[in-house]
């Protein structure tokens, strides 16, 4: 009778091993066998008067390792099934199934293994405690809808290499380069790929017909609008919420100049 186990190797990680003799496989593929004589069409023999020997020799080998992985892969289900098994995805057999030889010559015992991931139990205490929640209502505006249209089109759109910026719309591939008092520089340059809308208007005016080499020295709360400031100093591993920080000199250089046409 075969035998399965189940074994923990790991967090969420178990093995499951299947050990099948061959009297568990052996009546599943003579059934197979019998079953191919009834169905073959050879020359030389009327279809269903195959010899079962004839049949052995010509298909046994396939016959019987297709045999023995279906009656592991069957066992296999009705362990996960009568244990209620929470898995993700499919058993995924180990390594070491791949060296399994069949001979249907020499039948013998198979032990298979097969891994699974089982998911972690978790409960939700707001639900087991009957409290409360708060339901909150989303009013999406027309100003909302359009601004999402807009940015839709903007990522469907066709990058174009201008000379130099035109419009707030451009974008700019440039480096952050932080310098002490004499000039030199404190520490590595950072990369980053901004539009010109998120600038300042100020700072704005200034970009407008910069080309690619062209370097600007900046302070950081003076150069961009108060909503993008906090996500280019998170970007250049400083604290959004330290004003000194925000006060911090950088040059600016712009390596590309780039302009995204909108999809129409």
């Amino acid at each position: 009778m075969a035998v399965v186990t189940q074994e923990n190797i790991g967090l969420y990680h178990e093995k499951i091993s299947i050990s099948l003799s061959k009297e568990d496989y052996m009546p599943s593929v003579d059934k197979a066998i019998k079953q191919y004589s009834k169905n073959a069409s050879i020359p030389g023999f009327r279809k269903g008067m195959v010899p079962q020997g004839l049949i052995r020799k010509m298909y046994g080998q396939s016959v019987f390792a297709d045999e023995v992985i279906r009656v592991a892969g069957t066992k296999l289900e009705e362990h996960l099934i009568e244990n209620k098994a929470e898995i993700f995805a499919r058993p995924l057999a180990v390594a070491s199934q791949d060296k399994l030889e069949f001979d249907i010559n020499a039948p013998k015992d198979f032990v298979f293994e097969f891994e699974i991931g089982t998911k972690p139990a978790f409960n939700i205490p707001l639900i087991e405690q009957k409290q409360t929640v708060d339901l909150y209502k989303v009013i999406v505006t027309h100003e909302m809808l359009d601004q999402e249209i807009d940015n839709m089109l903007y990522k469907a759109g066709e990058m174009t290499d201008p000379e130099e910026v035109t419009e707030e719309d451009n974008v700019l591939n440039v480096t952050f380069t932080n310098a002490n008092v004499e000039g030199e520089s404190t520490e590595e340059p950072k990369d980053n790929s901004l539009l010109v809308k998120y600038f300042t208007p100020e700072m704005q005016a200034k970009l407008m017909g910069a080309k690619s080499g062209d370097q600007f020295e900046i302070i950081l709360k003076s150069a961009f609008s108060d909503k993008v400031l906090p996500a280019i100093m998170k970007d250049l591993g400083l604290n959004p919420q330290d004003e000194n920080q925000q006060a911090q000199s950088y040059q600016m250089n712009i390596t590309k100049v780039g302009l995204v046409k909108k999809h129409h």
